[in-house]
Parts: structure tokens; C-alpha cells; sequence
């Protein structure tokens, strides 16, 4: 990957990310990512509010698009923000009528915001085709070198044992 992606992904991962979280903050959440035996690949402490960015390179664009989520209260990952730079298969054209969704062009991306669609965990196939990260606490994370190449990564919310 050039250093033109990797400068963006940093600078996304800062400015969307980042929220200050108390000194006396305690989570008793975990973000826990599993593979397709249900093992455990990686546990991120999360608070409530907490967002992260699972972010991919187009395999045909070759551009970063990003989903920002957040840790809802009960347990749910929401979908909260569509970053993407351009439209086509996979990006909606029209604004849903019964929802709250926004819409603005900005920074070289169409942004879908208000999104608010509740998980109560997500699946990604993950590949070297098109790299998928999880950018978390401002750090991103390789998700294919966490598992292999075309691995089924399955995100959910859980307690602390």
C-alpha cells in the first residue's frame, strides 16, 4: 500500500476516533473479533459511545472507503457514518424516505451520515485483494494478517469475563 493511503487512513482514524475518554473511565465491554471457528483473533476494551472505522481498499477503485461505528448501550454496533469516493454497487443512490440519513460531498468523499443502523455482531470476508483494517484508538490494524487471506472475521460487543 502507497503512503498516500496509509496517510489517510491516519488522519481519518484522528479526526473521527478520537474521543476523550475519562481517567476513571472503566469498561466492562469488549470489542471481540472471532474467525470462522469462533477462536478468538483480537479483544479492544470499548466504553459506550466508543467508535472505530472498518476500513477497506476498493479492489477496482483502489481507494479507501470507511464505515464508522459506535458501541451502542446495549451491546449493539451501530452504523454511523459512510465514507466512500465514489458511487456505484454497494453505495445508495437515493437517501432512505423513513430515515434520518444526511448527505454531503467533502475531503474528496460522499459521506452518508445519521445512518444508525444496529448490529448485534457484523461478518467481513477479509483478503490481500482488498485490504480490510479495523482502526481503532487510532491505531489500524491489518485485519488479513491477524487471520489469512479470504477469512470470515465476525465483530461483536461483549462483557468482560
Amino acid at each position: 500500500m502507497n503512503n498516500k493511503y496509509i496517510i489517510i487512513l491516519v488522519i481519518i482514524s484522528i479526526l473521527i476516533t478520537a474521543k476523550p475518554i475519562s481517567a476513571n473511565s472503566e469498561s466492562d465491554l469488549i470489542l471481540s473479533l472471532t474467525d470462522e471457528k469462533g477462536e478468538i483473533i483480537l479483544e479492544k476494551e470499548v466504553d459506550i459511545g466508543k467508535e472505530f472505522i472498518v476500513t477497506f481498499i476498493h479492489s477496482s477503485e483502489l481507494e479507501p472507503w470507511h464505515n464508522i461505528f459506535e458501541i451502542g448501550k446495549n451491546k449493539e454496533i451501530i452504523l454511523k457514518k459512510i465514507m466512500v469516493p465514489s458511487t456505484g454497487p454497494g453505495v445508495p443512490s437515493v437517501l432512505p424516505e423513513d430515515e434520518n440519513w444526511s448527505f454531503k460531498i467533502a475531503g474528496g468523499y460522499f459521506i452518508y451520515s445519521n445512518v444508525n443502523k444496529k448490529y448485534k455482531d457484523l461478518d467481513f470476508i477479509v483478503s490481500d485483494i482488498s485490504p480490510h483494517y479495523l482502526i481503532i484508538n487510532g491505531v489500524g490494524i491489518n485485519l488479513v494478517e491477524l487471520t489469512k487471506d479470504w477469512a470470515h472475521i465476525n465483530f461483536k460487543i461483549r462483557r468482560k469475563k
